[in-house]
């Protein structure tokens, strides 16, 4: 089974014994938007209708923002602690310890400090449409709504792609049924669907792990599977990190993890030591580390290596799959920065599989949206995320700030809706308050 769906297995079988203190330890990590949903909907279920004690820690604030009580912890001690709105008003504070807030109270915070007045204790996107609003208007809200380039050449281009797991065999499965898009060189491109959709098994085509049942994959305008003696080649081309790739390390050193495959190319020990040195430093790998066993390290640094491993390849084409699951937001963003920062430095292509909507539409140029094996959508981030609704009935979700501006829509308010960051969020307010009051 998918991981996302065994995960949730998991879970139901603590939640069958029907404890009288449940805890959760990242429970959620793994799982898409609305298998997250899911999940908490029955702990909170398990907490309103049977009294069962939830402790749960996570790195989803949203999740945080819907409990009785929040505690923060920072090496090993209690630094806060309070109802969600008293500790998510501390957005400062909680960003110096290098934790997040809901996109609700960052864009309050970010109006503030633009000049708006606004609640600081706004953490929901009811709150803070409804807030936002008032803003714009000067009127209450009304009540609560029903819930609804330059042309360049294709790095991948894939074309009319089925793959049928155990095919001929009763539980046949179609994983991928007739896809076909492009990806330009230079790109950074997302992907996101939910659980079971096709999204891993996609990718793994990249560097041809799994071969076309039909269909044609080209990487740098070439056919894959022209050759299959040749398809060495192209695993040096395009390289993947698969899920929780810190199961990957094996070696004595972290010198020789990250070395591992440019070895295999067989290069020079000087082009070796060079690539193992420059992959270290984009992954913050300080060399002090690189004689020590991988398997002493945290897991966010084991998580590290395994990465630069891949990127000592120098590989035309990064493929990610969910590279930051399970980590904090400090470590999420380090490893997230540190891949932009070499998309940037190389212009490498970089394919970038996540459950997380923010992520997404922070570091994507394009999004590619797959639902039961095929392309719902393939277009712009703005573009897509303005399809929201749309998202949504296939069961994904949108940036909490997006949701916001949705409820805006509802409220009766002209305002654009394909709104995904906050710093685009507070741009977009400033300029809709400032024509308010000149229409005033």
């Amino acid at each position: 089974q998918f991981h996302g769906q065994k995960q949730r297995v998991a879970i139901a079988g603590v939640i069958a014994m029907r404890p009288d203190c449940l805890v959760l330890d990242e429970a959620t990590a793994m799982l898409d938007p609305i298998g997250r949903e899911k999940v908490m909907r029955t702990v909170h279920r398990l907490n309103d209708d049977y009294g069962i004690t939830v402790v749960q820690i996570t790195h989803y604030m949203e999740e945080a923002a819907t409990a009785d009580r929040v505690v923060v912890m920072s090496a090993g001690r209690v630094v806060m602690e309070g109802t969600p709105k008293e500790v998510f008003r501390n957005v400062e504070e909680l960003r110096a310890l290098h934790l997040d807030v809901p996109q609700a109270a960052e864009l309050c915070h970010a109006l503030t400090a633009a000049g708006c007045p606004m609640a600081d204790d706004i953490i929901d996107v009811e709150e803070c449409a409804a807030a936002l609003y008032e803003l714009l208007t000067g009127k209450k809200a009304p009540g609560a709504a029903q819930e609804k380039a330059e042309e360049v050449s294709a790095i991948v281009k894939v074309e009319d792609l089925t793959y049928i797991y155990n095919q001929g065999m009763p539980d046949e499965t179609v994983a991928l049924d007739h896809v076909s898009f492009e990806i330009e060189e230079g790109e950074f491109v997302g992907v996101i669907g939910s659980t079971g959709c096709g999204k891993s098994t996609l990718i793994t085509h990249f560097n041809g792990i799994n071969k076309p049942t039909s269909g044609k994959v080209y990487i740098a305008g070439e056919d894959m599977w022209a050759d299959p003696k040749d398809i060495r080649r192209f695993r040096f081309m395009a390289g993947l990190v698969f899920q929780y790739p810190e199961y990957q390390l094996f070696e004595e050193t972290v010198y020789k993890d990250i070395a591992f495959g440019p070895a295999n190319m067989g290069l020079s020990a000087e082009e070796i030591d060079r690539r193992v040195q420059r992959a270290a430093a984009f992954c913050g790998i300080d060399s002090c580390f690189l004689q020590r066993s991988p398997f002493e390290l945290s897991g966010g640094q084991k998580r590290r290596v395994a990465i630069a491993g891949v990127l000592a390849m120098e590989p035309r084409l990064l493929v990610l799959d969910e590279p930051a699951a399970g980590l904090d937001p400090e470590g999420r963003d380090m490893i997230l920065g540190q891949i932009r920062e070499y998309h940037k430095q190389t212009g490498s292509t970089i394919v970038l599989v996540s459950h997380s909507m923010e992520d997404i539409a922070k570091y994507a140029d394009r999004v590619l949206v797959m639902n039961a094996g095929r392309i719902a959508m393939y277009d712009a981030t703005d573009k897509v995320f303005a399809r929201a609704p749309e998202l949504l009935e296939l069961g994904l979700s949108v940036p909490e700030v997006t949701k916001i501006f949705l409820r805006l829509r509802e409220m009766g308010l002209d305002i654009d809706t394909d709104v995904y960051t906050v710093k685009y969020a507070v741009k977009t307010i400033l300029a809709a308050r400032a024509a308010a009051k000149e229409g005033m």
